[in-house]
């Protein structure tokens, strides 16, 4: 006879999916929702261990024990991922499709539920089954949506607060009628919140007392400038960088990229502090004329975009002069003419 085993039960399921392929694309919506849950998979697998795919869920078991701390960076984990994939997914692409257009509509639920389950040999596939394998899948038709106006969440039975311990403070505690099941003591977490919250926290940017500020009107969005920033191929034609070399080289942008702005025999160097598309980045800047911070932020108004540049030495004090006085000079030059040619580009580009 097979083995019971006992654990975490985690089903990570993609809300909007229906919605979604039945109106776009079916080739562009089923290569976006892999992408996805290709992306929530690898944050779960620190903890659990990938059961099988179920169209737009993933389905996963963790044995027992499972520690607090490793259940919350799993789940923070897994629609952190999301989020920045879907994100960067979003800015990145060129393509026009309704499916890449309505990506965005998409969003993540994850059920958790502490249980025992058999795994069995059904046609050469292992499948695990058992109550309380049905219990968190049942737990996917529930009515988050219309209580908390919810569509990414993670949702805990008490069983898994209660074997794991994991840190509930934070979420509202209801009861859900399941059909064949009951009635079933839950914990909802609002993980949008909670993830922009923590985007807000771990903001690095440039303000305040000795920082230099320049203010630039474009007549684009802030998306459509966002491409110009981020694009090499793009931003070469504003900057007049002879190349701009990307580490890493796989194309996405983000925090710890590095670029390498090779002017002629000079290289100028800019490390990604911050990364929040569509509103700002901050960049560490190692140059010929020494190093220091910058934040570019976008703010959107009716007809175009106030850019606004705020720079600072990097360094404190008496080292910090000659940079102090190339940023009001020689930079500031520099960055007034490439934001002159941005604009003019942008300007010229389709509304």
């Amino acid at each position: 006879m097979a083995d019971v085993d006992r654990g975490v039960l985690v089903v990570a399921d993609i809300s909007g999916y229906t919605r979604f392929v039945s109106g776009v694309e079916l080739e562009h919506s089923i290569a976006i929702v892999s992408e996805l849950l290709g992306a929530v998979v690898e944050q779960l697998a620190g903890v659990a261990t990938l059961a099988k795919f179920e169209g737009d869920a993933a389905f996963c078991a963790a044995r027992d024990p499972i520690s607090a701390p490793s259940l919350t960076a799993a789940l923070f984990g897994c629609y952190d991922a999301f989020r920045r994939r879907l994100r960067d997914a979003r800015h990145l692409t060129t393509c026009t499709c309704d499916a890449c257009r309505e990506m965005v509509s998409l969003d993540l639920k994850v059920v958790v539920h502490h249980g025992a389950w058999i795994a069995h040999d059904i046609a050469g596939r292992e499948e695990l089954t058992g109550p309380d394998v049905i219990v968190v899948h049942r737990l996917l038709k529930n009515t988050v949506a219309e209580r908390f106006g919810l569509r990414g969440y993670a949702l805990l039975t008490t069983a898994a607060v209660d074997a794991t311990g994991v840190d509930v403070t934070d979420a509202k505690r209801f009861t859900e009628e399941v059909d064949d099941v009951g009635s079933v003591e839950l914990y909802v977490l609002d993980l949008p919140a909670l993830w922009d919250a923590e985007q807000e926290r771990a903001a690095v940017v440039v303000e305040g007392e000795g920082a230099r500020e320049l203010v630039f009107e474009m007549a684009a969005t802030p998306a459509e400038l966002w491409e110009w920033f981020s694009d090499p191929a793009r931003r070469v034609q504003w900057n007049q960088a002879d190349r701009i070399d990307v580490e890493p080289s796989s194309g996405t942008s983000g925090v710890g990229t590095v670029n390498h702005c090779v002017h002629g025999k000079s290289t100028i160097t800019e490390e990604i502090l911050d990364w929040k598309p569509y509103r700002y980045c901050t960049l560490l800047v190692s140059s010929p004329v020494g190093k220091f911070m910058m934040t570019v932020t976008m703010v959107e108004h009716e007809g175009g975009t106030t850019l606004t540049v705020r720079v600072r030495p990097a360094a404190r004090g008496v080292r910090a002069l000659p940079v102090r006085l190339a940023l009001n000079t020689k930079v500031k030059k520099d960055f007034t003419a490439g934001m002159g040619r941005l604009a003019a580009l942008v300007g010229a580009a389709p509304a």
